[in-house]
């Protein structure tokens, strides 16, 4: 067949098959002088068939359409290896599901386009070369050039780190932490950010209705302060995949607190309060790492060097879940952690009550009698509503006044202090949570572009092979062939 028609919706497809088969595409307009391109589609002919269109148009004396023509014929096609870089604009759906695959490999986005686009590709040729076997009979040098570059793709590719492909995420020595983008409703919630990550560590570095320590003190100002002002310049969103659901993603927050220390700033600790105990609050604030705190422990005064201190807080974990290509759904995970973690608060809570009650002559039995009815009465399957029992009651409110007037001295004010901070810290559980959540979703909607690298011959029909697809289900079965 010398000629080949495609409707006006095909002129990718025309121009694929002219530049497989070494012909040339012409449209209405390449023939007559119509001022627009015509709705019946293209022409693919050989190259014989132009020479005769433009020998008619000199004899027509038709030199519009003469040069309309020349510049079709003189258009080159060669065959190419060069590789450009492509970005393409995905829903959030699909933006998530890609960054599933991601994490599940351990690898680049870039990466895992190319290796779940190759076996799409090939199978589009396959179907292709089947679909227009006579065609393609006498021009297999081209096709088979196509397939060469298939097999080759992955190892053409640019290293992963070079790629640049990071859809706004840390892509290189942190791979499984996200960047949070800045949210509005911050400015609302900095205080209580501040008070929840700075109560977890203090719950984790002292024990209840213990004075906290003094050189503690001194870096928990200048950590508040820092919270205060900007909290998401300490705060992290670790992301891990859910082994049973394809289409999920855990974030973990954490807030890395620091402070370095220079030589003359440790010795200026030890002046103030004195070697020991500066000593054992880094120990001890640095138990998280084992080696540095050990190592640190046993430093003399000759020895010191500049360090850094840190220890990681986490913050309540949500989960994103992919609901289609352009949808997906944010919220707090209730996990076996979170839940034990309030119960033990709230255990806590109502043992620092009851402590105070007797040291201030109250029965807090009696006083609390609605509260104590509830948890007596609640089944086992209820636990994860045990910690806000206490916590979001009004009566407890009235106790913690009514105390503050009875305090005889400074012991009993710890106590209200102990109170009212597990309190506050259970509240702003599910504050700080709702936060996360809404920090997450701000993070994912603002990204939606992914790029990779392919061979400018191959993306002649790469999208042709992806019509009708979008990357859910070319990712389900990408994840599907790889079970088999």
């Amino acid at each position: 067949m010398s000629e080949l028609l495609f409707s006006a919706t095909q002129e990718r497809e025309a121009e694929f098959f002219a530049w497989l088969t070494d012909r040339r595409v012409i449209s209405e307009t390449q023939t007559t002088k119509a001022s627009s391109r015509s709705s019946k589609g293209f022409q693919v002919v050989p190259i014989e068939k132009i020479k005769e269109l433009i020998s008619d148009a000199f004899e027509k004396h038709d030199n519009t359409t003469v040069n309309r023509l020349l510049e079709v014929a003189t258009q080159q096609q060669p065959l190419s290896k060069e590789l450009i870089r492509k970005s393409m604009r995905v829903g959030s759906g699909e933006y998530l599901k890609l960054w599933y695959v991601k994490l599940l490999e351990k690898t680049s986005f870039s990466d895992v386009i190319v290796r779940m686009l190759i076996p799409i590709a090939k199978d589009y040729l396959a179907a292709y070369e089947k679909k227009y076997q006579k065609e393609l009979s006498e021009k297999s040098e081209r096709l088979g050039h196509l397939f060469s570059l298939l097999e080759s793709w992955s190892a053409l590719s640019p290293e992963s780190r070079e790629r640049a492909v990071d859809m706004g995420f840390v892509d290189v020595e942190l791979p499984s932490e996200v960047v949070p983008n800045y949210t509005s409703d911050v400015d609302n919630i900095k205080d209580v950010l501040s008070r929840f990550i700075l109560g977890e560590l203090e719950r984790s570095l002292f024990h209840p209705l213990k004075h906290k320590n003094k050189v503690y003190e001194e870096f928990k100002k200048g950590w508040s302060s820092e919270l205060e002002e900007n909290p998401l310049s300490k705060l992290g969103l670790e992301v891990s995949i859910d082994p049973n659901d394809t289409n999920r993603i855990v974030f973990t927050p954490n807030v890395v607190l620091s402070k370095s220390l220079t030589k003359e700033d440790q010795e200026k600790l030890f002046e103030k309060y004195g070697e020991v105990d500066v000593i054992d609050f880094i120990t001890e604030f640095m138990s998280q790492s084992q080696k540095e705190a050990k190592y640190y422990g046993h430093m003399t005064d000759d020895e010191l060097t500049e360090i850094c201190i840190h220890r990681q807080v986490n913050l309540p974990p949500c989960l994103a879940t992919v609901r289609g290509p352009h949808e997906f759904e944010v919220k707090g995970i209730a996990s076996p952690a979170i839940t034990e973690k309030l119960v033990q608060y709230s255990i806590r809570l109502r043992g620092l009550i009851e402590d105070l009650g007797k040291r201030i002559d109250i029965n807090v039995y009696n006083f609390f009698v609605a509260e104590y009815k509830v948890l007596r009465e609640l089944p086992p399957e209820k636990d994860a509503e045990i910690p806000f029992v206490f916590a979001r009651s009004e009566t407890l409110n009235n106790f913690l006044k009514l105390a503050t007037k009875l305090a005889k001295d400074a012991e009993d004010f710890l106590y209200v202090k102990e109170i009212n901070s597990y309190r506050n810290q259970i509240l702003d559980t599910k504050k700080v949570q709702n936060f996360i959540c809404n920090l997450v979703e701000s993070s994912i909607s603002r990204r939606s572009v992914v790029s990779f690298y392919v061979n400018a011959d191959v993306w002649r029909f790469l999208p042709l092979a992806m019509e009708g697809k979008n990357w859910i289900t070319i990712a389900d079965t990408y994840l599907a062939s790889k079970q088999k």
